[in-house]
């Protein structure tokens, strides 16, 4: 009997010892992931507040609206990229579904381009965050590296974009709950408020 408890709680260390290290991978994992998606220098890739939204080619949402240049332009947008499969984008769908729901309650349009992966079951994926999304978003959905895509330079998912009025983003974040609540003033090409006082 002895000899039992003497190998059951070196299991019991072992294990722990194990869990630790698991742990440990874990939050080095983290670390580094968060390094990647923040790039070089602690910058996201993709536009910065004050960048033009480039042209683009006009595309079609699942429920027959257009996705365009001319779209982001005379009133605030959002757009959101998420891709299929993407975990990250999955755990921010319910605070994505909230914004938008505010979204809609303020008159501002707004649109998620995902990112398919060429499988069969993309289509109905797409047609399931359309149905999700209630009219409250023009669903997208576009190969990596798409059209939209190129134009925000995305370079992971899931991204959000605030874009103003002049169809200059006002701001960007991986986290939907990272943006503002209410679009911050517009600012210039150079990043900066514009001077009024001139």
């Amino acid at each position: 009997m002895e000899f039992l408890v003497g190998v059951l709680i070196v299991i019991v260390l072992v294990d722990l010892l194990l869990t630790f290290g698991v742990v440990r991978r874990l939050r080095e994992h983290t670390t580094r992931l968060a390094e990647l998606q923040n790039g070089p220098g602690g910058v996201l890739p993709g536009l910065r507040p004050g960048d033009a939204v480039p042209d683009f080619p006009s595309v079609s949402t699942t429920a027959g609206g257009t996705l365009s240049p001319a779209a982001l332009r005379n009133r605030t947008s959002l757009v959101a990229f998420h891709s299929i499969g993407c975990g990250a984008c999955e755990q921010d769908a319910p605070a994505l579904a909230d914004r938008l729901r505010v979204e809609a309650e303020r008159g501002v349009p707004a649109f998620v381009v995902v990112a398919t992966q060429g499988a069969d079951g993309d289509a109905e994926h797409i047609r399931e965050l359309a149905e999700t999304m209630d009219g409250l978003a023009g669903v997208v959905g576009e190969h990596p590296g798409g059209p939209v895509q190129q134009a925000f330079d995305v370079g992971g998912y899931p991204t959000y974009f605030v874009v103003g009025h002049d169809g200059r983003v006002v701001s960007t974040s991986p986290r939907v709950s990272d943006l503002p609540t209410e679009a911050p003033a517009v600012v210039s090409a150079g990043g900066h408020p514009p001077n009024h006082n001139s």
